[in-house]
């Protein structure tokens, strides 16, 4: 199967369509492809309290009080307010960009996967939507 053929077309920095890498070349990076079918199950199964190995990865290992943000293995840590945490983690690239944010005690989560590229002006704002997205579950 081509995958290629059911991927979106990506924009690059300035908004112009660009070309999807080559995924074989390098597979342990740009190899891996998603849906927000598969996020969603990795969001169900981060929300799922049975699962202890993926609480470590929510394990604070640096933390900046003065912005109320945190480190984990493999998440940023924001505190809106006292009374929540959000685990986020994003990711991008030259054709795509993504972010997932989880709060674990409400059992919430918000995806966006994107076409716009990691370095175009915009891709900021998929971070703010996603965080205004989070604050009504609430």
């Amino acid at each position: 199967m081509n995958i290629n053929s059911k991927l979106i077309t990506s924009l690059g920095t300035n908004d112009n369509k660009i070309s999807n890498y080559n995924l074989n070349a390098l597979p342990d990076t740009e190899g891996t492809l998603s849906n927000i079918e598969d996020l969603s199950k990795f969001a169900i199964t981060q929300l799922d309290s049975k699962n202890k190995e993926l609480e470590l990865t929510r394990q604070t290992t640096f933390e900046i009080p003065k912005y109320n943000i945190g480190v984990g293995l493999a998440w940023k840590i924001i505190k809106p307010d006292s009374k929540h945490t959000w685990y986020m983690y994003n990711v991008g690239n030259e054709g795509y960009y993504s972010i997932i944010a989880l709060d674990i005690l409400n059992k919430n989560r918000t995806i966006i996967l994107s076409n716009i590229s990691a370095f175009n002006k915009n891709a900021r704002n998929i971070n703010q939507l996603c965080l205004e997205l989070m604050k009504p579950q609430y």
